[in-house]
């Protein structure tokens, strides 16, 4: 997929930052130890062999496995790169006019976090709530520190890495059942904003947009694998989890 000059830069920036880590590359900032993995018998008629120049690959939270790991807060730890995702994501809201149509800018935690105040700064609206999702006991999202959240209020998504979009809906259902108590009423959204698609079939990026419009700042499709697909684990390259 041919990437435009501002998703060339924002890619370049990610990763300098390591914010964009390859198996070739462990990254530096953590101090990071293989997970042990079952030994499963495999057979691949795709995979022959891989490069031996692999330190490791990587889990991600939805249990697939990965040979490109993506952490969006080591890049928004500095202000440049900070400014320059939230500055990227107004202009695509602006030009699909979403910006006059949001009240509300909420995203799962804690990824979503950063990427919040980022396009909070960048859209510069007095009018714009910033809310976040924390989880419970059990691990499940809601609405908590004090925010109230009605019906009415229009709502943007926001979140660091669209995978599959199951956090987005997650938050989507969060979100509900924060505003049940207005006659069961369900809140209205707007679109999602998200700073990287990696979804590797683009189709289920597509197919999540259909039902809420979704904006990537960069689009960068990479594979992954179950432990039994994984070609990695196959040649006993180290798991790591960041």
């Amino acid at each position: 997929m041919e990437l435009i000059d501002d998703e060339k830069r924002l890619l370049r920036d990610l990763e300098d930052a390591e914010a964009i880590t390859y198996s070739t590359k462990i990254p530096t900032l953590s101090r990071l130890t293989p997970l042990r993995i079952k030994k499963i018998t495999r057979q691949f008629t795709l995979f022959n062999k891989i490069e031996n120049n692999y330190d490791g690959h990587f889990l991600l939270a939805s249990d697939r496995h990965t040979n490109v790991f993506i952490q969006i807060a080591l890049a928004l730890r500095y202000v440049h790169i900070s400014q320059s995702i939230g500055f990227r994501l107004y202009k695509l809201l602006k030009e699909k006019d979403l910006i006059d149509n949001i009240d509300v800018l909420i995203g799962p935690p804690v990824g979503a976090i950063s990427v919040i105040n980022s396009l909070l700064y960048a859209i510069n609206s007095t009018k714009i709530e910033a809310m976040y999702l924390e989880r419970n006991d059990e691990g499940k999202l809601r609405l908590g520190r004090g925010f109230e959240l009605n019906a009415g209020k229009r709502i943007l998504l926001v979140d660091d890495v669209f995978s599959t979009g199951g956090s987005l809906r997650k938050t989507i259902a969060a979100c509900n059942e924060a505003s049940a108590n207005e006659d069961d009423a369900e809140c209205q959204f707007v679109g999602a904003v998200v700073v990287v698609n990696r979804a590797p079939n683009q189709e289920v990026f597509r197919f999540a947009s259909t039902t809420i419009p979704i904006i990537a700042a960069l689009t960068y499709p990479i594979q992954d694998w179950s432990d039994e697909e994984c070609p990695y684990c196959a040649y006993d390259i180290p798991l790591y989890k960041i």
